[in-house]
């Protein structure tokens, strides 16, 4: 509901979106897509992706004690299960310039497997 005299908006969730010139609906927007592209990316991860978009209210006071204004900030967040590569055995190997690891790309779990390169 816009007033009449200067365009001020009721605050709700159909106004929200004029927060702060739409960047809370384009970082929104951004986290939702990043979402939805993580479950096509990764269908068989079924732990949940999230996004979440949190409000803070503070009171502008007069004196301490009576509040006719209230500041608000929305700060978006998101959270995708992390990537979790398959195990890889790594040999020790000690050298002149310290200890390193060794790993055989073509068999991840046998570092010392023979492979045929044809």
């Amino acid at each position: 509901m816009a007033d009449k005299t200067n365009g001020i908006q009721k605050l709700g969730l159909a106004t929200i979106h004029m927060i702060d010139d739409g960047t809370l609906q384009a970082e929104f927007d951004r986290a939702c897509n990043a979402a939805v592209a993580h479950c096509e990316d990764r269908p068989a991860q079924e732990q949940d992706r999230t996004v979440t978009v949190k409000f803070r209210f503070r009171p502008i006071t007069s004196s301490g004690s009576h509040c006719t204004k209230v500041d608000i900030d929305a700060e978006v967040t998101s959270s995708l299960p992390a990537l979790r590569t398959t195990p890889c055995e790594i040999a020790i190997k000690k050298g002149p310039k310290g200890i390193y690891g060794l790993f055989n790309p073509s068999s991840l779990d046998d570092v010392e497997q023979g492979t045929f390169d044809g």
